[in-house]
């Protein structure tokens, strides 16, 4: 991956969503260096485009719940790491990231070369800035001579860093051999993505912190006052010296997060009590973090109530446009076995679209897990075999899921024993290609999805993680408060598996 940008001599980019200067020549070493390979880029650099660019496919990696004409849209780098994967599954195609500063910043660990026009201006209006290559990552190849056009001076830099972090490719059947943990850990580590820990102060948060910046899974980050984080992490032999710590209290650009977080709110809060929300609840706090493109996902919940980790989800980030509402899944495994159940955790009484949804984005869930789904829409009924209102909205319910996602492999509605014993099936439901195969399960009900996963879980023997919030444009889940270290270790992991 190489990044390509022109820049004047702070490092200045761009203002208002333009290039600080107007140099045709340059444009054209642009268009001829980046011919044929793939643009990665922000929104707002999309924006500044006239038109799409001929020869060249164009990636926006971006939050925006919108659609961008021309190009691939990526909400998260994992998305992105699976569209340029489509794109060029060979790895033979050059990417480049062309802006804007927050897209730089996010790729950086990734970007292994890279081509600066480098003008020889102090620019005064400028509002977009990315940091100067750090000599002790980057060595300067080589330079041009000077160039001038329109009275202006540049000349071209070619920057190599020393060790980039390569996309490692692993071959599948490599993968479905491996326990769901340690396949997850395999993924999240090629992006290292940033997971935000608004409980810093929790020993089990700091333990599970540590354990995943030492493994070099993820980018921990911790809220909270440092010399009381530090204190505490001392107080147990937790080392996390290299752990980034944010205190929202004496957070640097809390101006501009309290801008966005009263933009996101539409008037619903004023600046005053902004300020003393994000600066006094971490859930707030990291949360917008996330929003803001600063974090890649949130795990809380350790010693707060779900409620007030889903209630900033909601409100900040937000549901994805395809959806009107969020579920919970569960993760239930035991050895090789791998199952995942749902709504056992958000909605009570779910209306026929709101399983669904449910059943869409678990199996998307189950995906990202390395499953194949296999969507069993239970009830006490199998195929008719009995009439009342909670059946027809579970069969409305499988005949919705179908219409909206004609490649699901879903069916119902189907009795549990219908939908997991093969020779019950047989009897049950005989032209089902799910019945006694399934392997994500949607209750009815929370009471059932919630008693199912527990019966499971304690009677069978299977570990579960969950619930994970689905449905929502990032990455935010919610720990029980009796957690275990482990718990939070897994819940992170899967976290930034989900991006």
């Amino acid at each position: 991956m190489k990044l390509i940008l022109a820049v004047d001599k702070n490092w200045s980019i761009g203002n208002q969503g333009r290039l600080l200067y107007h140099l045709p020549r340059d444009l054209k070493h642009f268009k001829e260096t980046t011919m044929g390979g793939i643009l990665i880029m922000g929104r707002k650099t999309y924006e500044s485009l006239p038109r799409k660019l001929p020869g060249r496919e164009m990636v926006v990696l971006s939050r925006a719940q919108r659609e961008f004409p021309g190009a691939y849209h990526a909400r998260s780098i994992h998305e992105l790491w699976n569209i340029l994967e489509k794109i060029d599954p060979n790895h033979q195609r050059e990417c480049f990231v062309i802006g804007g500063a927050q897209i730089v910043e996010r790729l950086l660990p990734w970007i292994s070369e890279a081509i600066i026009t480098m003008i020889d201006r102090d620019t005064k209006e400028v509002d977009a800035r990315i940091e100067a290559l750090n000599p002790a990552e980057w060595k300067l190849i080589r330079e041009s001579i000077p160039k001038e056009e329109n009275g202006i001076s540049y000349r071209y830099q070619f920057y190599e860093k020393s060790n980039p972090i390569k996309r490692e490719k692993i071959q599948k059947g490599e993968l479905e051999k491996m326990d769901l943990i340690e396949r997850l850990k395999r993924q999240v580590k090629e992006v290292q993505p940033s997971i935000v820990f608004p409980e810093g102060t929790e020993p089990r948060i700091l333990g599970a912190a540590e354990r995943l910046q030492n493994e070099g899974i993820l980018i921990p980050i911790l809220l909270g006052g440092k010399t009381k984080i530090n204190e505490i992490a001392y107080e147990h032999g937790y080392e996390i010296s290299k752990i980034r710590i944010i205190n929202p209290k004496k957070y640097p650009k809390i101006d501009k997060m309290v801008a966005a977080f009263m933009e996101r709110r539409k008037g619903k809060v004023n600046e005053e009590a902004a300020y003393k929300m994000l600066m006094t609840d971490e859930n707030y706090f990291g949360t917008m973090l996330v929003y803001m493109g600063k974090a890649d996902g949130l795990v809380s919940g350790a010693i707060h109530s779900t409620a007030d980790t889903v209630r900033p989800a909601l409100q900040i980030v937000k549901t994805r446009p395809e959806f009107k509402k969020v579920a919970g899944a569960f993760i239930l495994r035991r050895g090789e076995q791998l199952y995942i159940f749902a709504d056992g955790g958000v909605n009570i009484e779910p209306s026929a679209e709101d399983l669904a949804e449910c059943a869409i984005m678990t199996a998307e869930t189950a995906k990202r897990c390395g499953m194949e789904p296999k969507v069993a829409m239970l009830s006490f009924s199998s195929k008719g075999s009995a009439s009342h209102e909670e059946v027809t909205k579970v069969q409305e319910a499988t005949r919705i899921a179908r219409e909206k996602a004609p490649d699901l492999v879903i069916d119902g509605e189907l009795q549990f024993d219908a939908a997991f014993v093969p020779t019950v099936a047989k009897l049950k439901a005989p032209d089902s290609e799910v019945a006694g195969h399934a392997n994500v399960f949607i209750f009815p009900n929370i009471a059932a999805g919630n008693i199912g996963y527990k019966i499971a879980q304690r009677l069978g023997g299977f570990a579960a993680i969950g619930p994970v919030l689905q449905g929502l444009n990032a990455p935010i889940n919610d720990l029980s408060r009796g957690c275990v270290e482990q718990d939070v270790y897994e819940l992170a992991i899967l976290t930034a598996a989900l991006m």
